[in-house]
């Protein structure tokens, strides 16, 4: 993960006017100097988010295990102020969500079903639902959670799936504890939703 972050960093940065420069001594450590003005500005735009931007990042790392060495280094990464005030100001340009290739997915996804279901005759209307639960009342059920469930994912900055595989495939402590919350949270709802679907 530290390796994606840097290579985003050192390979968007110029777009933006931040140019690291890597250590001679050190290839985990980048000379970075004054930001630019316009990731200045932008970063003071998310403050409240983020924490303050500094003007000048001397040297930066996007290693932790850098820091025991080079205790003068700021650590960046996901969620630090200057990656997100140079990733937001980078974006910029694409910000349309036709350029994102998600818009394509989700439409693509709901055509090939379509499609499949027509080609084997399985497309039909209808609501599942347990037996003594209207249909009102399931969908009212659906969107809630629906809601609920963007809600924590535009909170967390990030989906479930991502943290579970990516980060507990990494052995993340975090991502861990996120999953067997995750099932405890669900089991322990199941209980009282149990007489919608029985």
């Amino acid at each position: 993960m530290p390796e994606v972050v840097r290579d985003f960093f050192v390979q968007a940065g110029p777009l933006v006017g931040v140019r690291p420069v890597v250590d001679a001594h050190d290839a985990d450590v980048f000379s970075l100097g004054r930001v630019s003005r316009e990731v200045e500005v932008a970063g003071n735009s998310q403050e409240s988010r983020f924490g303050r931007i500094g003007r000048e990042y001397k040297r930066i790392t996007f290693q932790k295990g850098a820091l025991k060495d080079h205790p003068d280094v700021e650590w960046v990464t996901p969620g630090h102020a200057l990656f997100e005030a140079g990733q937001g100001h980078a974006r910029k340009p694409f910000a349309h969500p036709l350029d994102d290739f998600l818009v394509y997915m989700f439409v693509g996804v709901i055509i090939g079903g379509f499609v499949s279901g027509a080609m084997d005759r399985r497309v039909a209307l209808g609501t599942i639902k347990g037996p003594h639960t209207s249909n009102a009342k399931r969908i009212l059920l659906a969107i809630g959670g629906g809601v609920v469930s963007a809600f924590g994912a535009r909170l967390a900055r990030g989906c479930t799936s991502g943290l579970a595989l990516t980060g507990g495939a990494t052995l993340a402590v975090g991502s861990w504890v996120f999953m067997l919350a995750v099932f405890a949270g669900g089991y322990g709802l199941a209980y009282f939703l149990r007489k919608e679907w029985l």
